[in-house]
């Protein structure tokens, strides 16, 4: 017996001879040796693929192969998840502490002992820049409790940057409201509050799953809240990637920019309707699947380019 698959070919494998013939009216799940069946184990060595199972009959040497059937083997059950929680780093969540260095430290932390969760409980969370670090999660308790408030600036003259949150490979965004993007100052031009910009190799597997995203909250100077078109601000900026999820969200302002990506998702998000919202897909979308979102009025815009 011979197991080939599209990364390994294993065999001969071992056939085991204890076969006691049964009574056929049993249970399946008690029929452990059948004088019809041949059993053999999985090696240890197997890599977790698609395999085709081939048999030979003993018969006809070469010619005596038949196709059994076909096994996938999964990769082990992860490890069990590790949280770091900011408030055990000195975040407040009060609205009013800048909480970005506790976020910082609990995220460090996290990559120190091999990856994790870092987990915001409910409270509203003022933060400038922030970068996801690889093998690390961003989590809130609830995308309406646990909320990341933007309050930083840039240099450069015409916007102000409120909230960017930067992500890396493997690591993802859930359960969180990030509110306080970039709004355009002067000419009509926006950044986001969730950035994957272009990198060498591409990003991969990132998740940005039941977040609520407004990048548009408010004046970066006057701090009222804007309701008007003065810029596209984006929502998601995301640029060479791999396997990106973009699953669940609601996505109240801002648009959603992705250029050559491979095997991305965006299922199940909701727009409501507030004007400048825009999905742009361009520049090679290959593997990929988008299903399932919700367009509700306003001025949005699904725009597929080659």
């Amino acid at each position: 017996m011979v197991l080939k698959g599209a990364a390994q070919t294993i065999g001969p494998l071992a056939i085991d001879d204890r076969r006691t013939p049964i009574l056929n009216n049993l249970p399946r799940a008690q029929r452990v040796l059948d004088a019809r069946l041949a059993y053999w184990q999985v090696p240890a060595e197997a890599s977790p693929v698609a395999y085709i199972v081939w048999y030979n009959s003993g018969r006809g040497g070469e010619y005596g192969w038949a196709k059994a059937g076909e096994l996938e083997i999964l990769p082990g059950l992860p490890p069990e998840e590790k949280v770091f929680n900011v408030r055990d780093y000195g975040a407040k969540g009060d609205g009013l502490t800048f909480d970005a260095a506790a976020i910082n430290a609990a995220m460090a932390t996290s990559v120190q002992a091999g990856g994790g969760v870092v987990f915001l409980p409910p409270g509203v969370y003022p933060a400038a820049t922030l970068t996801v670090p690889a093998g690390v999660t961003l989590r809130g308790a609830s995308r309406d409790s646990s909320i990341l408030y933007g309050t930083g600036t840039s240099n450069e003259p015409w916007r102000r940057n409120l909230l960017s949150v930067n992500l890396s490979a493997r690591s993802g965004l859930e359960h969180l409201y990030l509110q306080g993007g970039t709004v355009g100052l002067g000419p009509d031009r926006g950044s986001g509050n969730v950035i994957l910009y272009p990198s060498e190799p591409p990003t991969e597997y990132v998740t940005i799953a039941d977040c609520r995203l407004n990048p548009w909250a408010e004046d970066p100077v006057t701090r009222v809240p804007r309701t008007q078109n003065t810029g596209l601000p984006n929502a998601i900026d995301g640029r060479n990637t791999r396997y990106l999820r973009i699953n669940g969200n609601l996505i109240e302002t801002g648009t959603v920019y992705v250029f050559f990506a491979d095997h991305l998702e965006v299922i199940g998000n909701t727009f409501p309707g507030i004007a400048g919202g825009m999905c742009s897909f361009q520049m090679r979308i290959s593997n990929s699947l988008i299903d399932s979102n919700t367009f509700v009025e306003g001025a949005e815009r699904l725009v597929l380019y080659p």
